[in-house]
């Protein structure tokens, strides 16, 4: 059953109540067009029970017959009300803002506007009054004159950033608007237009003024239609308020973001604008976290390369396993040519940082790893020439003995630079053993802590 049935179902049982109900039957032969009253009822229960595309819905069978009938008539009402809604007998919109306002009690679990964008035209009179009151929203950054100082220079500096097109401040400072929201009317309006005429409101959303106000529009969507939206408006200052309202929510809708991000991706300025909002915050943008390893896939060399150069690298902490299984998600997914450059990137980064030699001050007291292990792993183990490992063990068991027969002002100083190299050198063991094992596990750290020798150790006693 489609849900133009159920909804052409409903406004026929609006102007036809039942006096019978029809038990178990063969609905599919059913001649809908010469159908009784009581029969359109019985396919409208059944159609609505496949569909539940409302909350009330979904409690068909716990409804008398009743019950069952009012809810059918008081939906098929309100599509008559609004397709048959006019200016000109409601010049002030008072009867259209109640509409709305009880179109939001069947739109409760977002499936009222959908069924209903399957009967309305674009052009319906209420959809271009529903254009004018989304056309109208505004939300200020403006502080007010009694507000405390510090929150008027705030309210000015963020105006700043949204005519400099800081992307990344707004993001972070979203929380602090949270109120920023429209009312009842103004959500429904957005969300009629979002699927009745969803070019409209993209029209509509590359029209706003403020960052803020792009918010206030999306805001009103679920996030398959917000990311939807956000990707047709063509313009930064919606995508980015789309993704900003991905802060600590569940990962949905993950097919309309990655085409969203792939978009952005494509951009050296907001890609890259992306990478410093959410890759120090992954685990606080789960949606992104979910689609960023899939997105890498369909990037070009530029972007996988400005991706691997905006991870932060430092020894190993609690916070790198999110960028590892990202990372195990793209090498699982992603053709030969596309991994093979983030694999190699990833080495270079991880051989020129090389655990913060010479001084190394973020070494721990033993040996440790980095964020992008499970990438620098892969490259050696898969792709780098036999000498490149050989060499790399060598050289770094060639540097601990140098360190140790020089003298350290300190024996914290001797031993962050002794596991620097041995860090690098469990590296290089570690991809030869994957080598010669076949194996493609990530990389992990050695479980045994190696210690100073005795001589050392007396040697810097005092």
């Amino acid at each position: 059953m489609k849900p133009q049935l159920l909804l052409a179902l409903a406004v026929r049982c609006a102007d036809h109540p039942p006096t019978s109900s029809l038990q178990e039957a063969d609905l599919a032969a059913i001649d809908v067009e010469n159908a009784d009253v009581p029969t359109l009822h019985a396919l409208a229960h059944r159609t609505a029970i496949r569909l539940q595309p409302f909350s009330v819905i979904e409690q068909w069978d716990a409804l008398t017959a009743i019950d069952q009938t009012n809810l059918l008539t008081e939906f098929g009402w309100l599509l008559r009300a609004f397709s048959e809604w006019n200016g000109t007998d409601d010049p002030r919109g008072r009867r259209l803002f109640a509409l709305f306002a009880i179109a939001s009690a069947w739109d409760g679990q977002g499936g009222y506007w959908p069924s209903v964008s399957s009967v309305s035209t674009p052009d319906a009179t209420w959809i271009r009054a529903a254009e004018k009151i989304v056309q109208g929203a505004n939300a200020s950054l403006s502080g007010s004159a009694d507000a405390p100082i510090w929150e008027q220079d705030e309210a000015k500096s963020l105006q700043e950033a949204d005519r400099g097109e800081d992307w990344v401040r707004l993001a972070k400072t979203l929380n602090r608007f949270s109120n920023v929201v429209g009312d009842t009317v103004l959500t429904q309006a957005t969300r009629a237009l979002g699927a009745c005429s969803p070019s409209r409101l993209s029209t509509l959303l590359v029209e706003r003024k403020s960052w803020l106000d792009s918010i206030q529009i999306l805001r009103c969507l679920d996030p398959d239609e917000r990311y939807r939206i956000a990707l047709a408006s063509g313009t930064a200052r919606a995508h980015f308020a789309s993704i900003a309202l991905c802060y600590q929510r569940p990962a949905l809708a993950l097919d309309p973001l990655t085409q969203l991000i792939v978009s952005v991706a494509r951009d050296a300025t907001q890609w890259a604008a992306l990478l410093d909002l959410c890759l120090g915050a992954i685990t606080q943008y789960l949606p992104i976290q979910a689609v960023l390893g899939r997105v890498l896939t369909l990037a070009s060399d530029a972007a996988i390369k400005a991706f691997v150069d905006a991870v932060e690298l430092s020894p190993l902490n609690n916070d790198h396993q999110p960028i590892s299984d990202l990372l195990l998600n793209f090498v699982s997914q992603a053709p030969e040519a596309a991994r093979r450059t983030l694999l190699h990137r990833a080495y270079e980064r991880w051989d020129a940082w090389s655990f913060g030699l010479p001084e190394a001050q973020e070494m721990t007291l033993g040996p440790s790893g980095s964020t992008l292990d499970v990438a620098v792993s892969r490259w050696l183990a898969m792709y780098a020439d036999e000498t490149t490992l050989i060499d790399g063990m060598a050289d770094a068991q060639k540097a601990i003995v140098s360190i140790e027969q020089r003298w350290h002002y300190s024996r914290t100083t001797l031993e962050r630079q002794m596991n620097a190299f041995r860090s690098r050198s469990a590296m290089f063991t570690t991809a030869q053993a994957m080598r010669l094992s076949r194996l493609t596990q990530a990389y992990t750290l050695p479980t045994n802590e190696q210690t100073l020798s005795a001589y050392q150790s007396a040697r810097y006693m005092g």
